[in-house]
């Protein structure tokens, strides 16, 4: 995963095929280009806005913008699964 030319930090946990990525702890706009082995890219580009509440600071993923892979946010818990495949496997 790649943003402004370096390697952004992820946890991938190979028993589920997902990868964890921390987007951040303040208000901002980004874009990360994801590349898997030779055959996926995809780009998304996202903004969070900072929040607080009782005390805790925390930041709320409000736009997300994909291009060259399907997603879909889940309304109860703010996760979102993004979709992508290589020679006929759906990861």
């Amino acid at each position: 995963m790649i943003r402004d030319g370096e390697a952004v930090v992820f946890d991938y946990e190979t028993d589920r095929n997902v990868v964890n990525v921390l987007l951040g702890w303040v208000s901002k706009s980004d874009v990360y280009i994801v590349t898997i082995g030779d055959e996926i890219t995809f780009n998304f580009a996202f903004t969070l806005k900072k929040s607080s509440s009782g005390g805790c600071t925390s930041t709320k993923l409000t736009e997300l913008e994909m291009s060259g892979a399907t997603y879909e946010t889940s309304e109860t818990s703010d996760v979102t699964t993004i979709f992508v495949s290589a020679g006929g496997s759906q990861y």
